[in-house]
């Protein structure tokens, strides 16, 4: 909670899709792997279902995870952030400021989204 509004926060299972699993070349053109896409369906149904909304924008995201295995701190970022606004309805240029935090990894891995106006972030 920030400055009294609560601040929407979603967390989900991490199947370690990182940008390198991502996405399938074929001869048709690039798509998303099969895993990719169930995580980010999966995403969208949540959020969705969560009934949390944001403003507009501009916002602030903060990602925290724990993966199961080594992984870059930038590798779940854009799959996620894409997901979550997507389930919002909202466009991801709307985020101008962006936190990123790594934990030890664990199992099964996890990670966390928040989304918050600029205004509402602590400085």
């Amino acid at each position: 909670m920030a400055g009294g509004v609560v601040v929407p926060t979603w967390r989900f299972c991490w199947p370690h899709v990182t940008v390198n699993h991502q996405y399938i070349h074929t001869r048709r053109g690039t798509r998303l792997s099969d895993r990719a896409a169930a995580f980010r369906d999966a995403v969208i149904v949540t959020v969705r279902q969560s009934e949390e909304r944001v403003g507009e924008g501009p916002l602030v995201a903060t990602v925290r995870f724990a993966p199961e295995q080594a992984t870059d701190v930038d590798n779940p970022i854009k799959l996620l952030s894409d997901s979550v606004c997507a389930g919002l309805g909202i466009d991801d240029s709307a985020i101008c400021e962006l936190h990123v935090y790594r934990a030890a990894r664990q199992r099964p891995g996890w990670i966390e989204y928040q989304l918050e106006p600029v205004g509402e972030v602590m400085t």
